[in-house]
């Protein structure tokens, strides 16, 4: 009878999840076609810059994580990559104010480098 019951539960929630799925899919989708995801981001990818060229102009080192540093200097904030990269790929970015309304695909590739292993 309690396995009976908890199934009854189960379903009814794997119903009302697919319903609201649904209902979300229908509410953002343009006529005639399928809406894509919109994004906020708050980075701005500074491909000419590096840790070192930040340190250079007095930044200091605020915070050290696995593979990157934050360095501020004022109101300025850089989070760099400390690891390796591929010649021409961004090793820091600027935090700005969040900017919505964007692709969310294209908010991605703006603000992430590419994986050297890949």
């Amino acid at each position: 009878m309690m396995k009976t019951a908890m199934f009854g539960a189960a379903a009814l929630v794997l119903v009302f999840t697919a319903a609201g799925q649904a209902t979300d899919q229908q509410a953002t989708a343009a006529p005639g076609g399928k809406a894509e995801a919109t994004c906020a981001s708050q980075h701005v990818a500074e491909p000419n810059l590096s840790a070192t060229d930040l340190l250079a102009k007095d930044f200091d080192i605020k915070a050290a994580v696995p593979g990157g540093l934050w360095l501020q200097k004022k109101q300025e904030v850089f989070y760099c990559n400390s690891g390796i990269v591929k010649d021409g790929d961004t090793m820091c970015w600027k935090l700005r104010k969040p900017v919505g309304g964007q692709s969310c695909s294209e908010a991605i590739d703006r603000s992430s480098s590419k994986d050297i292993r890949g």
